[in-house]
C-alpha cells in the first residue's frame, strides 16, 4: 500500500472512532438526565412537590438485599408541606411491594419547608432475594411512578457488605 492509502484509511478509522464515541457519550448523558428530571406530583388535597432521582444503590447486609434511593425534593407552595415516609412505595417486576424502612436516621415523616428543597433524602427498602430480576419502580406519589431499574435482570451477585449504585435505570 503506497502512504497516502494508509492516511486515508487511518483517517476514516478516527472518524469512526470518534463519532462512535460521541454518539455513546450523549446517549449516556441523556439517560442520566432522563434519570435525574424532575418529577411533578399533585396530590388530591391541592399540595404539590416536586421529586427528583439523585441515586439507587442496591446491596446487602445481614437481613438480606437493600435498596436506597436517595432523592430531592422541592416545595414551592408557600406553606409547609409534610410526607409520610410509607406514601413511598417500592415496587419490583413481580408487583411486590416494599414500604421503606423507618428508625432514628429515618423518621416517620419528610418536611419540606415552604419554598425549600430538601436535598438527599434516603428512602432505605429491604427487598426480596429475586427484586433485583426485573424492574423497580417507587410511587412517588398517589398513582405516580418513578422507573429505577429497566426489565432487564441484574446478573452480578452481591456480597455480604457489597453496595453499588446507579444513576441511570439501566443496570
Amino acid at each position: 500500500m503506497n502512504r497516502k492509502l494508509q492516511w486515508i484509511i487511518g483517517g476514516v478509522s478516527l472518524g469512526v472512532i470518534v463519532v462512535c464515541g460521541t454518539t455513546l457519550a450523549l446517549w449516556r448523558t441523556r439517560e442520566a438526565r432522563e434519570f435525574g428530571r424532575p418529577h411533578r406530583v399533585r396530590t388530591y388535597g391541592g399540595t404539590n412537590y416536586v421529586v427528583r432521582l439523585s441515586e439507587v444503590t442496591i446491596g446487602r447486609s445481614d437481613a438480606g438485599p437493600l435498596v436506597m434511593v436517595r432523592l430531592i425534593f422541592a416545595n414551592p407552595n408557600p406553606f409547609d408541606v409534610t410526607l409520610e415516609r410509607k406514601w413511598f412505595i417500592l415496587m419490583d417486576g413481580d408487583r411486590d411491594y416494599f414500604l421503606p424502612l423507618e428508625g432514628a436516621t429515618q423518621p416517620a415523616t419528610i418536611h419540606l419547608p415552604a419554598h425549600g428543597v430538601v436535598d438527599n433524602e434516603m428512602l432505605v427498602y429491604h427487598v426480596d432475594e429475586d427484586s433485583f430480576s426485573g424492574a423497580l419502580a417507587l410511587f412517588a406519589g398517589h398513582h405516580y411512578m418513578v422507573m429505577l431499574k429497566e426489565v432487564e435482570p441484574y446478573g452480578e451477585p452481591l456480597n455480604l457488605g457489597e453496595y453499588r449504585s446507579f444513576r441511570r435505570v439501566t443496570w
